[in-house]
């Protein structure tokens, strides 16, 4: 079982499958990350986005540290900007642990699937340490 606090979802977790795919050359992607702080500086300058950050609580000087938060208003309105611009979708930082990348990758991206997609293994060493780093515990049930 895959547990968090009292939670338990190993059964709806462990029966997705999981694949690798690699993007496609020639697309456009919008930075969004910490490391690329000159995005967000060019972003609150956009009219279309600059006119409503005042709206949602955000000050003239949009900051990259703004994606972090929880404001699911601020990241639909950038995820929604860079699709209507026809971008492909956007990296940005992982709120949990900014120096790793996270990517939202939109309808009509062009990428190439790797492989055949596998069973998501509660032994495989990548999943054992996301949970540790979580503090989520992973108990196999047998079955009888």
């Amino acid at each position: 079982m895959l547990h968090a606090g009292n939670r338990t979802c190993a059964g709806v977790f462990f029966s997705k499958l999981i694949g690798q795919f690699q993007l496609d050359p020639g697309q456009k992607w919008l930075d969004l990350r910490i490391s690329a702080p000159e995005t967000a500086v060019a972003l609150g300058r956009e009219h279309e986005i600059a006119m409503v950050l005042p709206e949602l609580g955000y000050g003239p000087r949009f900051k990259p540290g703004d994606l972090l938060g929880s404001d699911r208003r601020l990241t639909q309105l950038m995820a929604r900007w860079a699709y209507d611009q026809g971008y492909a979708g956007l990296t940005y930082s992982c709120s949990h642990r900014p120096e790793l990348d996270c990517w939202a990758i939109f309808e009509g991206a062009s990428f190439s699937v790797i492989g055949e997609p596998a069973t998501i293994d509660p032994a495989d060493p990548e999943v054992v340490a996301v949970a540790r780093e979580f503090g989520l515990t992973i108990s196999v049930a047998r079955r009888s």
